[in-house]
């Protein structure tokens, strides 16, 4: 029998202690992922889905000061590199949008012959709108035999006539057929005048046939200040005939040197523009690199402030152009919209030698507000340059030169004029139906750089959309004048929704159910309808708030924000309803590819839309509600159009809808 001694034991466990650790050793040499692993506690931690899990529990060591500030150096580099991009992008498009300014300025400063008879035709149009409104204010003058529709055929034939001038004056070249045309025009609007001149003359004669009291001397007073009026507009009016008469007798078309302004005689108002330009003080990439990162942060949000400042002033320019209007009195229609330019990190950012982790936190959580502010504050200066040039800024104007930046820009101003013509409701009966589709395709073309219409694709539609479908040769068989929708049937078949998918089984009318709604702000007491603008017209931001009409209990403002609506209904009913509003209704309505649809806008009272900013609907006067005001044929792009909706409102209810429908279910009548 084997016999241990006392040491035995002490000797046994040494052996074992031996080979163990020489195993674990051998082990660790042999095995890299053994020799970076360590042991640590198990814990017990509730996990984003509520759910309790174990993990291990690592204890890591306070990094000493030199190491917090190693760590803030490197991630101060990093962050550094972004803002500079982020900082020179910005500058670009400052630049280029100042480009865009400075080529609608001179096309104020340097006005041709056609300019100037837009100006002239814009200018009777506001007279025979102003006889119109006047009248509107008088039960005795709009109770005479004609005298509503005698006034009403003036104010809508000038009014036609100055936007055809208005599409004249923004072409670079006028084509002889369509200033022959514009002349017929203008004399119709000549012989208008004379059915007007009848009327208040029988009124001018019933009221002196009255017994003389006072009520009678107001209203041979009220009638005398009409037909002055009207003798301005006669005697003005016919001046202008005879001078675009004697314009195109000529037989020059071409824009006239009498009209050219001088360096001396440029306004005032133009040249204070040209010293104001903001590129001469925005920093070099040298400054760049010199500034400290809260310096630049800081460069960053003053570069957007500035482009805040240029957008707005060709907002202003582009109004004036458009409207033949002084510079000074576009700028005050024009909302002028301000980015978020984020928080104010001044001090967090020069705080970049931290001593503590926590330190290290607070300066690292500041590098990335201000990096994640530049990226937005640059995304939204770039969607502003294209909104304004009315091209994708990185596709196509960093390639441009001058004049063809100047060309594209008139390009764009001529759509939108001509998609305002065919928008609007006046002097149209019910049910009529108005065909943009092609201004609309040459706009898509437009925004997106391509000038040269061959390619649908390039333009954001689908390659396979039969173009073809708009020409001359298919209006008659494709393309109905006139629709008519039964009002009980349309009730009881139009379906919600906001999406047009090729294979889906629901056909014919769907009405636009889903809305976000702003409102009210006070309908302005102005001669033309639609008029001033309001913020939502110049940048739909659902985030913003505003002041709107005064509240009739506090007299105070109201807050106004975008609210959500979704409807189960045709008709459209804003929230605070109140008399004498104005509110707007946004939302998108999405296409699997290019759809050719027909548009229906009713109102109560009166209504103006925009899809993808291109006014296609345009309502004249204060009405009911209507499903068959008017419709209008339309190119919805694929992926997400934009519908932006101005709703009027008189006395008493306000509401909308907007129906659409693929042509294929329309059934002419």
């Amino acid at each position: 029998m084997m016999r241990f001694n006392d040491r035995s034991p002490l000797l046994i466990a040494f052996v074992i202690a031996t080979v163990l650790c020489a195993a674990v050793s051998l082990g660790l040499y042999l095995n890299e992922d053994w020799r970076q692993s360590t042991f640590a506690l198990i814990e017990e931690v509730v996990d984003e889905e509520g759910e309790v899990v174990k993990k291990v529990k690592i204890e890591k060591p306070e990094p000493n000061r030199e190491q917090v500030r190693e760590i803030a150096r490197n991630q101060e580099i990093k962050k550094r590199e972004q803002l500079k991009e982020n900082a020179r992008k910005l500058r670009k498009t400052v630049v280029e949008l100042e480009e865009v300014v400075e080529v609608r300025k001179a096309s104020l400063q340097l006005p041709d012959i056609w300019d100037e008879m837009a100006k002239r035709a814009n200018g009777l149009s506001e007279q025979a709108a102003l006889l119109h409104y006047w009248r509107s204010k008088s039960s005795f003058l709009s109770r005479q035999p004609n005298v509503t529709r005698r006034i009403t055929e003036l104010r809508n034939s000038n009014e036609i006539h100055a936007n055809t001038m208005r599409v004249l004056s923004l072409q670079t070249e006028v084509p002889d057929d369509d200033a022959w045309e514009a002349l017929n025009e203008a004399r119709q609007t000549v012989d208008s005048l004379l059915p007007v001149q009848e009327v208040l003359t029988a009124a001018y004669q019933t009221v002196v046939a009255q017994p003389a009291d006072r009520e009678q001397e107001k209203r041979l007073r009220y009638v005398n200040q009409r037909i002055d009026e009207f003798k301005t507009l006669q005697a003005e009016s016919t001046q202008y005939l005879e001078d675009f008469e004697n314009l195109l007798m000529k037989g020059g078309l071409e824009p006239t040197d009498s009209l050219a302004l001088s360096p001396d005689e440029v306004p005032m108002e133009t040249e204070a523009l040209e010293d104001d330009s903001f590129t001469d003080i925005l920093p070099s990439d040298e400054d760049f690199e010199e500034m400290e990162t809260s310096e630049l942060y800081e460069s960053i949000q003053e570069m957007t402030q500035q482009l805040d400042e240029i957008y707005a002033e060709n907002k202003a320019t582009e109004l004036a152009e458009f409207k033949q209007i002084p510079l000074e009195e576009a700028k005050e229609q024009v909302y002028a919209p301000e980015t978020d330019i984020g928080p104010e990190l001044s001090e967090q950012l020069s705080n970049n030698q931290p001593n503590t982790s926590e330190e290290f936190k607070a300066f690292n959580e500041a590098l990335d507000q201000a990096v994640n502010s530049s990226e937005r504050m640059s995304r939204q200066a770039e969607n502003r340059l294209d909104a304004a040039s009315g091209s994708k800024a990185a596709e196509s104007q960093a390639t441009q030169t001058a004049e063809q930046l100047k060309d594209a820009l008139s390009k764009e101003a001529t759509i939108k004029a001509k998609m305002a013509m065919a928008a609007s409701n006046m002097g149209r009966s019910q049910g009529n139906l108005q065909d943009l589709r092609a201004l609309m395709e040459e706009s898509y073309h437009n925004q997106s750089g391509d000038r040269s219409g061959s390619d649908l694709g390039q333009a954001g539609l689908s390659n396979n959309y039969d173009a073809t479908s708009f020409t001359a040769n298919d209006r008659s068989g494709n393309n109905p004048s006139k629709i008519s929708l039964s009002r009980s049937k349309t009730y009881a078949n139009a379906l919600p929704g906001r999406r047009f998918d090729m294979d889906s089984p629901r056909k014919g009318w769907i009405f636009i159910d889903t809305w976000y709604i702003i409102g009210p702000w006070k309908l302005p007491h102005s001669v033309k309808e639609f008029e001033p603008s309001l913020p939502p017209e110049t940048e739909v931001d659902l985030d913003a708030k505003y002041e709107g009409m005064t509240h009739p209990g506090t007299k105070k403002p109201m807050n106004l924000q975008w609210r959500f609506i979704q409807s189960g209904s045709i008709r459209i009913k804003p929230p605070d309803e109140r008399s004498g509003s104005v509110y707007f209704a946004y939302t998108e309505v999405f296409c699997e590819s290019t759809m050719d649809v027909v548009v229906a806008v009713a109102s109560d009272d009166r209504a103006k839309l925009w899809i993808n900013d291109m006014v296609v609907f345009q309502d004249v006067g204060l009405s009911g509600w209507a499903l068959d005001e008017g419709f209008r044929r339309v190119l919805l792009k694929p992926g997400y159009n934009k519908l932006l909706v101005r709703l009027e409102n008189g006395p008493a209810v306000a509401n909308f809808s907007v129906l659409m429908c693929p042509i294929d279910g329309i059934q002419e009548p």
